[in-house]
């Protein structure tokens, strides 16, 4: 199978990639390494940002997340058991609450 690439993309626990980064072949070996150091670059984003969060003001890109949930326009729809996405509209961004929680939980 060499040079197949499955467009599947999933996420491996880090013990798994330690497992690899261990046990694997050389090939494997070096993937699960590149994966582990991404996998702590994205753990150490995500304490930085709550800290932002928490700290005051944002900056850089968790400025533009700021900008973006400011100017959300959400719809909820009812696809009535089907797998029909363009259902029924029953909320969009702004209205009041309906008093169901599946259509009030996302806005």
């Amino acid at each position: 199978m060499t040079g197949y690439r499955n467009p599947l993309h999933c996420a491996l626990p880090p013990f798994i990639l330690e497992n690899l980064a261990t046990r694997g072949d050389d090939g494997q070996r070096a993937r699960a390494a590149r994966a582990l150091n991404r996998d702590q670059s994205i753990r150490l984003a995500r304490v930085e940002n709550a800290r932002a969060r928490a700290a005051g003001p944002r900056e850089g890109a968790n400025a533009l997340a700021v900008k973006a949930e400011a100017n959300l326009q959400r719809t909820i729809r009812d696809a009535q058991g089907q797998e029909d996405v363009e259902g029924k509209v029953v909320r969009r961004e702004g209205d009041k609450a309906t008093g169901d929680d599946a259509v009030d939980g996302g806005l």
